[in-house]
């Protein structure tokens, strides 16, 4: 017992350090494990067609997703529609607070009193010379005078005339109308906030929905394979059920850089061309913004 005893104490720090050598290891041999690379989630639709081209694409107004703007700035008072909302071309969409444009149009109705007045007196004096058979009754200094002031009376309810109609069309503009028949998609704006003009701000997007376009980013090395002339079908994202057809519509005629969306197999340096195709709504639920996933069937001399 002595003996074992003995040898223990001597190799205390030898068996110590050969743990701590099979630890390292161990804990290297962990850490140096390689994790699983994430892969791109795998399309849940399976093409109709024997030869395919896959694109994401991104469901729009066909008319385009119009956001109405304002050409005065000012605090909205009313606002007349909501999301989901049907409307005609030139019904009001909201209306901006025009007490100032209505106390200012006031002022100017005063005004053009006062110069419908100056003018009626300017032009009673110009007319009793005017009319005179002998301008050697009256001096010529006077006869030009009466007729300046007649002449400037005229000038000034002209202007006062202007000056109303400028404001009643500002007093009009602050009622902003529908530019199309279609749907109300979006409403940004609450009453009581400020809206800029100029499209600085958001306010209400409105578009038509009956036809939808989708829009999609076709990668610049898959354009050669791509024909206008193709079938080509859609399934809205997450959806194995809920296929349409497209019909071709237009290119873009202009290759962009692709707009990020997020997804984790983006690429951040790839250039798209982007093409519409027209899509029936039928009897589904669809909304602008969804995401689709469509094939276009490889045909012709670009196969």
């Amino acid at each position: 017992m002595i003996k074992i005893f003995n040898f223990i104490k001597k190799n205390t720090l030898v068996m110590i350090s050969l743990l701590g050598i099979c630890i390292t290891i161990f804990s290297f041999g962990v850490s140096t494990k390689s994790n699983p690379v994430p892969t791109s989630p795998q399309k849940t639709n399976v093409s109709p067609y024997e030869s395919t081209i896959f694109v994401p694409g991104i469901l729009e107004a066909s008319s385009q997703n119009i956001s109405v703007g304002t050409s005065q700035g000012g605090i909205v008072k009313s606002i007349f529609v909501k999301p989901g909302d049907k409307i005609e071309k030139g019904k009001p969409l909201f209306q901006l607070d025009d007490s100032s444009t209505k106390a200012n149009l006031e002022i100017k109705k005063a005004s053009l009193n006062l110069a419908q007045g100056s003018l009626r007196e300017a032009s009673e004096q110009w007319s009793t010379v005017s009319s005179l058979e002998d301008e050697r009754v009256i001096s010529k200094e006077e006869i030009n005078k009466r007729k300046s002031s007649y002449l400037s009376a005229k000038a000034k309810l002209d202007q006062a005339k202007a000056e109303i109609l400028l404001v009643e069309n500002t007093l009009k503009m602050m009622t902003v109308y529908s530019p199309i028949s279609g749907d109300v998609l979006q409403v940004n704006i609450k009453e009581g906030e400020y809206v800029s003009p100029g499209g600085l701000s958001a306010t209400v997007m409105v578009g038509v929905l009956d036809p939808l376009h989708v829009r999609v980013d076709i990668d610049e090395s898959e354009i050669p394979r791509v024909n206008k002339n193709a079938r080509a079908v859609g399934y809205l994202r997450g959806s194995k059920k809920i296929k349409k057809e497209l019909q071709f519509v237009r290119f873009e005629s202009f290759v962009s850089s692709k707009k990020a969306t997020g997804e984790s197999d983006e690429r951040s340096d790839t250039r798209v061309l982007q093409a519409l195709y027209k899509m029936e709504r039928g009897v589904e639920e669809f909304f602008v913004g969804q995401r689709m996933d469509v094939y276009i069937e490889e045909i012709g001399v670009n196969k």
